[in-house]
């Protein structure tokens, strides 16, 4: 095949060039040498083009559908979709990518009305009118981004290793791919350590491939998005073992003639798995305290521009995709190898491809979403919020833009301090200094899968989401997660929960809530733990666990309180007084949250509940007082009468005589209450005091028409009650003022009580 070279660059081990081929094709080659000796040229694996057809779902909305197609992060470049947005008459300027949203929005529509021609559609008709028309739109970004991929250049940098392209439309990096993520770009194989040929891991990878051929994207979607991936790879296989057509039975032998000759099919499994698995890299992340000012200075912005940031999240986004679908087809190829009687004792070897399977495809869509806008106002809100629960390794967030991927966030932030932390401890542990691009990049990468591999370290990841204010894509992931993951849970229902309670899902966040403890509490969450130290104090461990139990169940009502949710402070009241005894002094608190709310929302009885069953005697004439202020205001006076209080009959009588001597005669009732409630007890003669009590003061403070009408109904009333009462206790007292008493005392020279008796 004849080529044109187009660009060459040297260095002193590699030479890097571009050709283009006979058949338009360009294709990027590098050879290394050392001194005399001369390798081989291998091909670099180029970046494909985003696909040409989108296959929407029946029930997506295609204008979202298409929207987050053609702005996924890192598909199309934002000139590309200028130029498209240009073939619409359209010139667009400098724009935000919400902006660019909008402008596609209204150039699509307006495409839309025009082909309608103002006719009726059905509602099937208007949707592939749709489709039409934005298939349009993201075609001419295709075109285009093509366009801008030629090659016309490229630069080696000898300093850091690092091989730049020169498009068209910008810059693509060259960078080392690990043998396992060259699998699904060419038919190589791997070599793996161990005792195994490297023709045989050739063949069998090369009869997974064969299998997934067999299958459309449907069933391969299924095996991707299921909670159970051995059960439904179990189905696909048991589907593909009873299929009789004619390309089913060449699969057969062509698969049975690559698997032959492999010696120890169960020993390659093994260590494929192996090299699947990430969790031997943890190991690769050293500890060890950095004492190198230098080696610190040197790479505290290594990775650290938006470029960078890009490309990293590029490539674990390459990384974890290739390494999926290696493993979705080993998973395919073992459950019909199985099914076929062929291997025996797989199933853990299927257990673990199937948690790769789930975590590399949970890692893939973190990498694929774009983020959610957010206010600096909200962020900061909702970092107050956090600093308020103690949950301190969520840090501040940049401001938040759509265009990037949430992996791209996560590297703004803490996890890109986090890793270059890493990085420096890594490097000093070696003791010497590394290539930036051949070394310091593919280690960067294998840190990054550490620190967001999802069976390890789900909560950290949660906590980044809800940190960046990112509730729907926290939701989604923990929906994502769920099947698989058994440690940290209740730390993930604490963070959901907070995620359920900025999104207005207060049901859901109750539950969150609820489902977060179970008593005796806690176990060894960090997270929770933190919760519930609120100010870290060193007697907080001393703590029993109901102790720590009532922090938590306040900190939630604390939440909900902000919110002004107050069924659900109810609910998590009514769940918390549960977990302790009846007499138990520490439930007083919750019991008096529980009296507020339903005398908040009118449920007097239940308020009255609570009210009795406080075990803390202060706390109950506190809500005492609240209770009848409350009932006298929305004149519930017959329902305080009825009402017993047991062992608190004193200090109802004297909070309701407190409010009467102390509010407006005319406005308020609680005279007329004081002498209902003596009349409901049958204790005439103090009915009788009161309104006489109730008449004097009108007739001092209250001068007028309506307080004369008054008097007389009070002592009207007075009588009507003394005449009930039995005739030793028909007598009132009657109070005298002091300057009364004394001028008798003067006058007559005797002691006379500061009183009349009035029969």
């Amino acid at each position: 095949m004849e080529r044109n070279l187009v660009d060459m660059c040297c260095t002193n081990s590699e030479v890097w060039a571009i050709w283009n081929e006979s058949d338009g094709g360009e294709c990027v080659k590098h050879l290394t040498y050392d001194g005399e000796l001369c390798h081989a040229w291998k091909k670099a694996t180029l970046s494909s083009l985003p696909p040409q057809d989108v296959f929407v779902s029946p029930n997506a909305e295609p204008r979202t559908f298409f929207l987050d197609a053609i702005f996924k992060p890192g598909r199309f470049s934002i000139s590309a979709i200028h130029k498209a947005l240009e073939l619409y008459g359209i010139a667009v300027g400098n724009t935000s990518v919400q902006q660019l949203k909008e402008i596609a929005t209204a150039a699509t529509e307006r495409e839309l009305q025009t082909s309608a021609n103002s006719t009726q559609l059905h509602h099937e008709q208007f949707r592939e009118l749709q489709i039409q028309c934005w298939t349009k739109l993201y075609s001419c970004c295709c075109q285009y981004q093509e366009l801008m991929n030629h090659f016309v250049g490229l630069f080696v940098d000898p300093a850091t290793g690092m091989v730049g392209l020169c498009k068209e439309g910008g810059l693509s990096f060259m960078y080392p791919v690990p043998s396992t993520d060259s699998l699904t770009y060419e038919h190589l194989g791997v070599c793996l350590q161990g005792d195994v040929s490297l023709h045989d891991s050739e063949n069998l990878l090369e009869a997974a491939r064969l299998t997934r051929d067999q299958l459309d994207s449907e069933v391969l979607e299924s095996v991707l998005s299921s909670e159970d991936p051995v059960a439904v790879a179990t189905e696909v296989a048991e589907a593909i073992a009873n299929t009789q057509s004619k390309e089913n039975m060449s699969y057969r032998e062509t698969l049975e003639s690559l698997l032959l000759p492999i010696g120890d099919v169960h020993k390659l499994l093994a260590l494929l798995v192996a090299e699947l698995d990430p969790s031997y890299e943890d190991e690769m992340i050293e500890t060890a305290d950095v004492q190198d000012s230098e080696t610190q200075l040197a790479m505290s912005q290594l990775f650290a521009s938006p470029v960078s940031e890009r490309l990293l999240a590029d490539i674990v986004g390459r990384r974890c995709l290739a390494r999926l679908m290696v493993t979705t087809d080993l998973l395919l190829l073992i459950s019909l190898l199985q099914h076929q009687g062929k291997v025996q004792n797989v199933n853990r070897v299927l257990y673990k491809l199937s948690t790769l399977l789930q975590n590399y495809h949970t890692l893939h869509w973190l990498c694929c979403q774009s983020v959610v806008p957010t206010s600096p106002l909200s962020l900061e809100n909702n970092m107050r919020q956090l600093a308020a629960l103690n949950i301190s390794s969520c840090s501040r967030q940049p401001p938040i833009n759509s265009d990037c991927s949430l992996l791209e966030l996560y590297l703004r932030g803490r996890g890109g301090q986090e890793l270059r932390g890493a990085i420096v401890r890594s490097v000093t542990s070696r003791g010497g200094q590394s290539s930036v691009w051949s070394e310091l990049l593919p280690q960067s990468v294998t840190i990054l899968l550490a620190q967001l591999w999802p069976s390890s370290n789900s909560v950290s990841v949660c906590q980044f989401l809800l940190s960046a204010c990112q509730h729907t894509h926290l939701q989604d992931y923990i929906a994502e997660t769920k099947s698989f993951i058994n440690e940290g849970k209740d730390s993930i229902n604490f963070l959901l929960a907070q995620s359920y309670l900025h999104t207005g899902e207060v049901e859901k966040a109750t539950k969150c809530f609820l489902s977060a403890v179970s008593y005796p509490v806690y176990s060894s969450e960090d997270l929770l733990q933190q919760v519930i130290a609120g100010g870290g104090k060193d007697g907080e461990e001393k703590s029993s666990d109901k102790e720590k139990l009532l922090k938590y169940f306040l900190k939630v009502i604390g939440l909900f309180e902000q919110t002004s949710s107050h069924l659900a402070v109810i609910k998590v009241a009514k769940t918390a007084v549960m977990c302790f005894d009846k007499d138990d002094l520490q439930s007083a608190v919750l019991w008096s949250i529980l009296f507020k709310y339903h005398l908040h929302l009118s449920y007097y009885e239940d308020a009255y509940m609570d009210m009795m069953n406080n075990p803390d005697l202060t706390r109950r004439k506190e809500c005492l007082h609240h209770f009848v202020v409350v009932l006298t205001d929305q004149n519930q006076l017959k329902l305080i009468c009825h009402l017993n209080y047991p062992g608190m009959e004193e200090e109802i009588v004297r909070v309701m005589e407190d409010r009467a001597r102390s509010m407006d005669l005319m406005k308020h009732k609680y005279y007329d209450l004081l002498y209902c409630y003596h009349t409901t007890k049958q204790n005439y003669r103090k009915a009788a005091s009161v309104m006489y009590e109730y008449g004097l003061r009108l007739g001092r403070e209250a001068p007028g028409t309506l307080s004369l009408k008054k008097q007389a109904n009070c002592y009207c009333m007075c009588l009507t009650a003394l005449h009930l009462a039995q005739p030793q206790y028909a007598w009132v007292v009657v109070p005298v003022e002091l300057e009364e008493i004394m001028e008798k005392v003067c006058c007559q020279h005797s002691c006379l009580l500061p009183m009349l008796v009035v029969q």
